[in-house]
Parts: structure tokens; C-alpha cells; sequence
């Protein structure tokens, strides 16, 4: 991901692509670093969700795809989502 400061906003750019995992019915990109951190289509941060320890990867599961598995160094954690995964 790279950065840049334009027009009093700041603009993201992704390199490479979101796979359909990483993605919700809404278009929301979710993005893992020190946690999960959700962008709107447009590019916006949206929200943070915050992980005990680092998360490596995001995939939604479950039979309604209503939950967000993360992977981390030592553990799996599954989140109740109000949205479904692609």
C-alpha cells in the first residue's frame, strides 16, 4: 500500500487487488497490519477492528458467511460480522 497527502486528503492506493475473501457485500476492503482495518469502495477508512495479537489474513466463513476468521502468528479468531463476505 502506498501513500500519498493530495488536496488536504489523504489518498490510498492498493497494489494488487482484494480477493472476493477480503471483501464484503457492501465493496468494504478489509486489510490486515496491526489489525484489521476496513475501507469503503471510495478508498475511506471506515473502521478498525483490533486484534490481540498481529493478524496475518481475513477470510468470511460460516454457512451465512456472517463471520470474519483471522489468522495471527499463534491463533484463529472468529468475529460475528453484521454483514455478509462475498
Amino acid at each position: 500500500m502506498s501513500c500519498r497527502r493530495a488536496s488536504r486528503q489523504l489518498e490510498v492506493s492498493i497494489v494488487g487487488t482484494a480477493g472476493k475473501d477480503h471483501r464484503d457485500e457492501q465493496g468494504n476492503v478489509y486489510l490486515t497490519g496491526g489489525a484489521i482495518v476496513l475501507y469503503s469502495p471510495e478508498g475511506k477508512r471506515i473502521e478498525t477492528i483490533a486484534v490481540p495479537e498481529s493478524p496475518a489474513n481475513v477470510t468470511f466463513g460460516s454457512a451465512d458467511k456472517r463471520t470474519l476468521f483471522i489468522t495471527a502468528r499463534t491463533s484463529l479468531y472468529a468475529v460475528p460480522m453484521r454483514v455478509r463476505g462475498q
